[in-house]
């Protein structure tokens, strides 16, 4: 499938080539939201807009308004645009791409000197052929798409023979380890978008919208590669929204299990601050699994702990019991890293323990569950401030 996508863009490239030697200037194809899909060779004049074009790979946004008050969007034929001082624009000539009346993009022609009627009737077939070459394109890209997201889910959901189908299909290499990653966004306004960026290509790795939850992707990849993150961010840096926070996790059995493992690892990165954290990284907090890290879980954790942590007593109480804690209860580690004297540490964590209670100092679980609790008392107020 992949294969037949790249041959369609292929043939697209050459069309818009033949188009630019038809009338021995330069063309640029774009998307009907105006997203360069490809251009020809530099031929005859050029101006800012197109240079900006070629160095960013994108049309500069600030002419779209004044572009579109001229119905390109609207046009069943050509549509002069005449010259632009503001914008430093030479004169174009924009073809509507439409077949049966669909609009799938439009072709940017630079038109100075301007076209004669009779190498405008030379581009119109070029024009039609293009239009049928982006339909077919976009079947293509949408079959695709679906195939990997189907691909990615079976996988997901540990449906017999998804890793099987998923190395016949070309998209994932056997006989490598693999890995889940999750990328968490703000928001999903892109992920579809990023999804989709990733279709055309032969990319060594499954990525899809997680089924889970919408303002994620989640991919399937190869160990060990960095593939996905490496594309994900260039995708989204363009799209102005990169990943918050990043979860990632082996598989070592069930991949319905590793994904949970990234989920979390992703929800612990971005609740402490990190942009990454692989789940075998990720030390007590592992504990927490399939908790959800909110205030109500510190106290299900350690119902005593809420005296401690009370607004009636000072912070430094229980922030100097979780340096104890998380030094391995070494009092001179912890006095070191809290730049205090041990003697104030002693009595810190004496008045700490009397609100807590003689069991928790002894206890084994009843000592974790106490650091389990504080730990994410103490990820969730530093996300506060």
């Amino acid at each position: 499938m992949s294969q037949v996508t790249t041959s369609r863009l292929e043939i697209i490239q050459g069309l818009v080539d033949e188009a630019a030697i038809s009338c021995n200037r330069s063309v640029e194809l774009a998307t009907p939201a105006i997203s360069v899909i490809c251009a020809s060779p530099q031929l005859g004049a050029i101006d800012r807009p197109r240079a900006d074009s070629i160095l960013n790979k994108k049309p500069p946004r600030e002419p779209i308004p004044w572009m579109l008050e001229h119905g390109i969007m609207e046009a069943e034929g050509p549509v002069a645009l005449p010259p632009n001082e503001e914008f430093g624009m030479l004169a174009r000539l924009v073809y509507p791409l439409r077949k049966d009346k669909e609009l799938y993009g439009h072709l940017w022609i630079i038109n100075e000197p301007p076209l004669s009627p009779a190498e405008m009737d030379q581009l119109h077939p070029i024009t039609q052929r293009l239009a049928r070459a982006l339909h077919n394109h976009q079947i293509s890209a949408e079959s695709l798409l679906n195939s990997r997201r189907q691909a990615t889910r079976r996988l997901l959901s540990d449906l017999p023979g998804a890793l099987e189908d998923a190395h016949q299909d070309g998209y994932l290499p056997p006989g490598s380890p693999l890995y889940v990653r999750v990328f968490s966004f703000a928001s999903n306004a892109h992920i579809d978008g990023i999804e989709r960026a990733a279709t055309p290509h032969r990319n060594p790795f499954l990525l899809a919208a997680d089924p889970k939850a919408p303002h994620r992707l989640i991919a399937i990849e190869p160990s060990p590669s960095d593939d996905a993150t490496a594309f994900v961010t260039r995708a989204a840096h363009s799209a102005g929204t990169p990943p918050i926070a990043t979860g990632s996790a082996h598989i070592t059995g069930s991949i319905a299990s590793a994904a949970e493992r990234a989920r979390f690892a992703a929800d612990v990165a971005r609740l402490t601050g990190q942009d990454t954290l692989s789940w075998e990284d990720a030390g007590a907090w592992r504990l927490l699994l399939h908790w959800p890290l909110e205030p109500a879980t510190v106290k299900e954790l350690c119902p005593a702990v809420t005296d401690l942590i009370s607004n009636q007593v000072s912070d430094i109480f229980w922030t100097t019991l979780l340096a104890y804690l998380n030094n391995s209860r070494n009092t001179k580690a912890t006095a070191s890293q809290l730049f205090i004297h041990r003697a104030t540490l002693h009595y810190r964590l004496e008045r700490a323990w009397e609100l807590l209670g003689a069991e928790f100092e002894e206890n084994g679980w009843e000592a974790t569950a106490l650091h389990l609790s504080l730990k994410l008392h103490g990820a969730l107020q530093h996300r506060q401030v």
